[in-house]
């Protein structure tokens, strides 16, 4: 299937994806290029990140925020997804260390990971948002307390928001029948 579909871009190119879904059967134009782009381009890094990686995507982030197609452009080699992807596995670790209590640093590059540790101790709400993909002005300072608990509890808080509104709002116009009388 993958070298049926390397030899149909190399025939008809990275333009004519609808084309190339209609050759292979049961696959979407969409679905052919997605795969290309993110597995299969010849110039795919599928090596580890390096500091000079993470660095550049540390910097990018703090002028484009989670805009990864943006990003990607900086970031030679590397795909949207896989851009998107080392970001929530680098929280995804944080997140799972602290959560454990340990705060053990591994030989391994830290660059991303201390600009999204740092990012959770400093107590600007925007600031925070930005950094782990929320829009600005979503969270008050309450919630930024314990923004790695948070992250995981933010639709439970929302929703909890929400119905109390909508609780406080069925309170006020109570229905009460009248009554039955019998003769």
């Amino acid at each position: 299937m993958y070298r049926k579909l390397k030899e149909l871009v190399e025939i008809h190119g990275t333009k004519k994806w609808t084309m190339i879904a209609n050759i292979l059967e049961g696959r979407e134009g969409k679905q052919c290029r997605e795969r290309w782009l993110n597995h299969l381009r010849p110039n795919i890094k599928r090596d580890a990140w390096t500091e000079e990686e993470d660095q550049i995507l540390v910097d990018a982030h703090k002028v484009s925020g989670t805009k990864w197609t943006e990003i990607a452009k900086q970031l030679s080699g590397r795909s949207e997804n896989a851009i998107k992807n080392h970001w929530n596995a680098t929280k995804r670790r944080i997140i799972k260390t602290k959560k454990n209590g340990e705060d053990v640093i591994r030989p391994h590059n830290n660059i991303l990971k201390n600009y999204l540790k740092d990012a959770s101790i400093n107590k600007k709400p925007s600031k925070q948002a930005e950094v782990f993909g929320l829009t600005k002005n979503t969270m008050d300072d309450d919630e930024c307390e314990g923004v790695y608990d948070e992250e995981r509890n933010l639709s439970l808080n929302v929703t909890t928001q929400n119905t109390k509104s909508m609780v406080d709002e069925s309170v006020t116009s109570v229905y009460v029948p009248e009554p039955a009388t019998f003769t």
